[in-house]
Parts: structure tokens; sequence; C-alpha cells
């Protein structure tokens, strides 16, 4: 009796009609209904654009702007720029070096491979202007001649710097006493990324505030991260790629700067996460 009973509810569950969906169905060629399409996406973007606002960022400073400029980026000073951008590297922030944005490899280790470079582009041009002559020989086609080459080009101090750039990354117009591309950590979905972050902020009074507290956050942030997806894998979860874990916290601090109390005001989804983030403000 009990198993005619389990077939009876099985099959009155294949046999019952599915649930009907609420859904609306929009005619794309219609004019009017495209339009409706539109005014909705706009409005959820602006809805988006609503959930970050007075968000404080870092960015390449430069002169300050004399007037305001109409974003919601918050910063050290007024400044606008012609493009807006975001650093490729995620990391802790730092400017652009002065070297070149198209390498590849960072630091000295490295850089033998951009004199072999320049090496191979000298022999080459030589070997076309000598073809040019009359009487051509085997050393003339740059055979035997490599070594000599980049013993020479290794010697030349200005050569070899402008090598040493174009190995350790960067930008022409960098800051000369830093080595390495652009790195930032800020999250910002709309903004493309480029060699350096240069975004338009206004002037926020407490900035400095502000940057003291991401300061001493960093040094725990990514360790505690790493350790917490770590512990996921090791439990079989897995984290998807190409999708945003943001954990939003209240922190609540007293006239010492001591944390009163954390809250979790938005879960990533994994308990882990947010445990991270929260470790990393009691540490730092």
């Amino acid at each position: 009796v009990f198993h005619s009973l389990l077939l009876l509810i099985h099959f009155e569950k294949k046999l019952s009609p599915p649930k009907s969906k609420k859904y609306v169905e929009f005619n794309l060629a219609d004019p009017k209904q495209l339009e409706a399409i539109k005014k909705v996406r706009k409005l959820i973007k602006k809805q988006k654009r609503a959930q970050l606002k007075n968000q404080i960022v870092n960015s390449n400073w430069k002169d300050k702007s004399k007037e305001r400029p109409n974003t919601r980026f918050l910063g050290k000073q007024n400044q606008k720029v012609d493009r807006q951008t975001i650093a490729k590297k995620i990391d802790r922030y730092k400017k652009a070096g002065k070297g070149d944005s198209r390498a590849k490899s960072i630091g000295k280790g490295k850089s033998l491979k951009a004199v072999q470079k320049v090496s191979k582009a000298q022999k080459v041009g030589q070997k076309t202007k000598l073809l040019g002559k009359k009487k051509v020989s085997l050393s003339d086609l740059g055979l035997g001649a490599k070594k000599k080459i980049v013993k020479n080009i290794v010697s030349d101090k200005h050569k070899k710097d402008e090598m040493l750039k174009a190995a350790n990354g960067g930008v022409k117009h960098g800051d000369a006493k830093i080595r390495g591309p652009a790195q930032n950590n800020d999250f910002i979905e709309d903004v493309p990324l480029g060699d350096l972050t240069a975004l338009n902020t206004v002037e926020f009074k407490f900035y400095g505030f502000y940057h003291r507290v991401r300061q001493q956050l960093e040094q725990f942030w990514g360790n505690n991260l790493r350790e917490a997806a770590m512990g996921l894998y090791r439990k079989g979860k897995k984290l998807v790629n190409d999708e945003n874990y943001i954990t939003s916290l209240l922190i609540a601090l007293d006239s010492k700067g001591s944390i009163v109390k954390i809250k979790v005001t938005g879960s990533s989804g994994h308990r882990e996460l947010d445990q991270a983030a929260i470790d990393s403000f009691n540490r730092a």
C-alpha cells in the first residue's frame, strides 16, 4: 500500500500542469517597445551608479582642477582627466614607473632579452646597409658579429638604461623613481583598463584618514582572502571565475580608532570570504 501511494504521488506530479510563468514578450521590430527597453536599461544603469555613489579611490594625481567635476569618485583633490582608466594589474596601489607599456617582463632578471632584441634589430639594420655595398664578406652578413654588438650596446649607458626601462614596464611619461607598471585594487567595473589609473575625482575632506585605513588593511587583506579561497577549495567548493564576490561591511570606530562594531551589510555568498574581510579589519 505504501509503495502504491508513492507511485500515485509520482504520477500525479508528472501529470500536473506546470506552473504558469509570468513574463512579457517584446517585439523588437516595434519602435515604441524598443524605446521602452532602452529606457528600462538606462534606469537600471542609473540605479547601479546610485549604489556606487561616493566611492573613495586612488588615482595618479596631477594638477588640481579649478572646476568640480561631475563624478561619483572622491579623492585627494578635484581632478579632471581626458580619459578615465584603471591600471590593468590588480595589487596594492602603485603609480606607473617610467618605461615601456608594451613590456611583458618586469625586473633586471629579464633585461637581457631586451638587450638581445635590440642587438638583433641592429644586426638586421647593419646587414641591410652592408648588402648595398659592392664587396660583401661573411662578417658583413652578421655572422659572428652578435657578441660584439651586444657588448657595445651594454657598454653604452644611455641605451642600457632605455632597455632596462623597456624591460621594467611602466609608461613613457611615468615616474622615473618608480619601477614597473601601475597597480590598483579599487573595484570599479565601468571604467576601461589602461596603463595607469586616471580618474575624475572630487576633493574629499577625510581622504587622508581613509587612505591610512586602506594602507593598514592592504597588509592583511590579500593573505586572508587567499587562505579563505584555499579553504573553500579543500572543502570541494569552487569559485566561478567570471563572477564578482562582494562583501559589504559597516565598521564603527571609537574616538581612539579602535573597532567597536563590524556588521556584514552585504554578503559575497560565501561565509568564508565574508569572514576574511572581517578578520582583515580586526588585524589591521
